[in-house]
């Protein structure tokens, strides 16, 4: 070989050194770190859900926004039933319950269906919204509770009772509550709502 080639064959062939070693070394295992993590935030721990919590405390009737809520292991044991496990199928739902920082958000704490059948115990019911006649007990509604739903009284000072054992999802304000009834009262109620306030009556 003459010296020219050899010279060549020696520079093309130059064991690197070893700082260009301890820079790949680092660079390799920063990547497979960085893949690592990805993988663990996508991928629950064995024996574990991620679900949906409460970043913070939101108040009933809230509009649930992005940074109110984050993403946490729990023990499969502890999930309750409806456990929302995707943050984006949360936001911009309403809350119908209050929540405290911590706590496992679910469908059923959401105004919808979920809500509406856990509260009336029908799969078949609805939520309406009706305007009420008398302000002064909605001061003293939760969700949850049940109340009796009485039209206001017609020109002959009757009052007829509409449903029984609504149930209360949410108060909107002063004058509207949302309550969850079953498809066929609710559709009463509905209708007789359209035409006149309606009133309340605390269920015992």
């Amino acid at each position: 070989m003459s010296p020219k080639n050899s010279s060549r064959f020696s520079l093309r062939f130059r064991k690197p050194r070893p700082t260009t070693i301890r820079r790949t070394v680092a660079l390799t295992v920063f990547l497979c770190a960085v893949g690592l993590a990805a993988v663990e935030s996508l991928t629950p721990r064995s024996g574990h859900v991620r679900v949906v919590i409460s970043a913070k405390s939101i108040a009933a009737g809230a509009s649930i926004a992005e940074q109110d809520v984050t993403i946490k292991d729990i023990p499969r044991d502890l999930v309750p039933s409806g456990a929302v496990t995707d943050i984006t199928s949360a936001q911009g739902r309403t809350l119908a319950t209050g929540m405290s920082p911590g706590e496992i958000l679910t469908d059923q704490r959401m105004v919808g269906p979920s809500l509406a059948r856990s509260l009336s115990g029908s799969s078949e019911s609805k939520i309406i919204a009706i305007t009420l006649a008398d302000t002064g007990i909605v001061s003293a509604l939760r969700t949850g509770d049940s109340v009796d739903i009485v039209s206001t009284a017609d020109e002959r000072g009757m009052a007829a009772p509409l449903a029984h054992g609504a149930r209360v999802v949410n108060i909107v304000d002063d004058e509207v509550v949302l309550v969850a009834l079953p498809t066929g009262a609710a559709e009463v109620v509905a209708a007789t709502s359209l035409a006149s306030p309606l009133t309340l009556l605390l269920a015992g």
